[in-house]
């Protein structure tokens, strides 16, 4: 027998160390069979490789139930699926055994997207399914809806975040809306502005008449008009029955030049179709 460090020469003979009981019995041939093997611990800094005969040249390989034989020692070696009870270790370093797009990973954590959810079947098996868009569990006062749409209006505004999942909800900005002659009418639209109130301005330019408003709500609504006068002043403005005022004291708009007035009106719980006089700030400069 010859030995070296992981090296031994093995002729037609028995091996016996006593070292936990190692023995073996390498049978008889140029081809140098193995016959069977048995160690309580056996550690090799390198390959243990046959030398001698026909197979030299292999190295001693082992099946799942502890029978060895000389297998022949690749440098590429293909393989389907390779399952590891712990960790791989190639020449005593730890093996990254995931790749992703080329890259070693030790560690992997899949994670879900909006596109794709994984699920862990088995214990050890990952399972991808694609994510159902249109939102299943989204409800509505109650209701499951299927395909959401978030629908901007006069009072609240959607947008999507940059991530394209995150829906942000924002007051809508609101404007002042012209109010425009025929003849000396002016009609006000209560339509226009959000649920909660409306903003309205008229450059005044003769004698006004302020005709019944359209589209009254019946919920409460407040309405701002703003007034200015022409650089020569003096426009009067009257309103029809619809505006309701104190008394039946219908305030005076700021007749000097260029001057701004506001009136302030609101919907009423009685009466649908009237606008009640609230306040009025004059002499606006």
């Amino acid at each position: 027998m010859q030995t070296n460090i992981g090296l031994a020469r093995i002729a037609d003979s028995t091996l016996s160390l006593v070292a936990d009981g190692i023995t073996g019995d390498f049978g008889s041939g140029a081809n140098g069979s193995y016959n069977g093997f048995t160690a309580g611990h056996l550690r090799a800094t390198n390959d243990i490789t046959l030398i001698a005969g026909a197979l030299s040249g292999r190295v001693l390989i082992s099946d799942q139930f502890g029978v060895g034989n000389w297998g022949t020692n690749v440098d590429i070696l293909n393989v389907t699926n390779i399952y590891v009870q712990n960790s791989i270790f190639i020449k005593g370093k730890a093996a990254a055994v995931v790749s992703v797009n080329g890259t070693n990973t030790p560690i992997l954590n899949l994670k879900d997207t909006a596109t794709l959810s994984w699920v862990i079947t088995m214990g050890t098996n990952g399972e991808a399914t694609a994510t159902v868009s249109g939102g299943g569990s989204v409800y509505v006062d109650g209701v499951n809806v299927s395909n959401p749409n978030f629908k901007s209006g006069s009072d609240i505004i959607w947008t999507i975040g940059g991530t394209l999942t995150n829906v942000i909800p924002s007051l809508a900005i609101q404007t002042f809306n012209t109010l425009t002659y025929s003849g000396t009418n002016v009609t006000l639209d209560a339509s226009l502005g959000n649920s909660q109130a409306a903003n309205y301005k008229l450059s005044l330019t003769n004698a006004t008449w302020m005709t019944v408003p359209t589209s009254m709500p019946t919920s409460p609504k407040m309405f701002y008009i703003w007034y200015q006068q022409p650089s020569t002043g003096t426009v009067t403005v009257g309103f029809t029955n619809n505006f309701h005022f104190p008394g039946g004291v219908v305030p005076t708009v700021d007749t000097n030049a260029n001057a701004q007035t506001l009136l302030v009106f609101m919907t009423g719980p009685f009466t649908n179709n009237a606008l009640n006089f609230m306040g009025i700030v004059p002499q606006i400069q």
